[in-house]
């Protein structure tokens, strides 16, 4: 009981990527799960991480319905999921796992480097044009509106 409290107000700083199997919760190291992708099964031979997705937007069906089924196979294999006539994932949600996975993988080339880096200073020195001079409370408030409407990224393609 005490290791479940503390873990529940001291969340695991490790980044392992957690995904629901059809069954239960589950963790994976999300660099090796991205590797398995990269050289999938052999059932899986012509998914491309890059390629596949893309096959989706296409607008012929037996494309899509192709670019899915690789998805659904390489995806199963990279995380060892069972097929949902065993109780794990379908396509969809097989395509659902693989967004989420290149989400957290663009997270985590955002937020830091898997490499180390050098110590120099990134210090940034003010400048009398600074974002809040025009009387906002803060510099990251666009206060000129912009003319295009707002677009989110495609899922899955980075």
């Amino acid at each position: 009981m005490w290791l479940w409290l503390c873990s529940w107000f001291f969340p695991d700083r490790r980044l392992i990527f957690t995904f629901w199997d059809g069954v239960r919760i589950r963790k994976a190291d999300p660099l090796e799960v991205t590797r398995r992708l990269f050289d999938p099964a052999e059932e899986a031979k012509g998914f491309d991480i890059e390629e596949t997705p893309q096959m989706l937007k296409c607008g012929v069906i037996t494309q899509e319905l192709e670019a899915f089924r690789l998805i659904g196979l390489a995806v199963r294999s990279a995380f060892d999921i069972p097929p949902v006539s065993q109780g794990g994932l379908t396509d969809m949600d097989c395509w659902v796992l693989l967004n989420s996975l290149c989400a957290s993988n663009n997270g985590l080339k955002k937020n830091g480097s898997l490499f180390p880096t050098s110590s120099a200073s990134t210090a940034v020195t003010s400048t009398p044009e600074s974002p809040t001079s025009n009387g906002s409370g803060s510099g990251s408030i666009e206060t000129v509106p912009s003319s295009a409407p707002p677009t989110l990224p495609a899922a899955g393609i980075s």
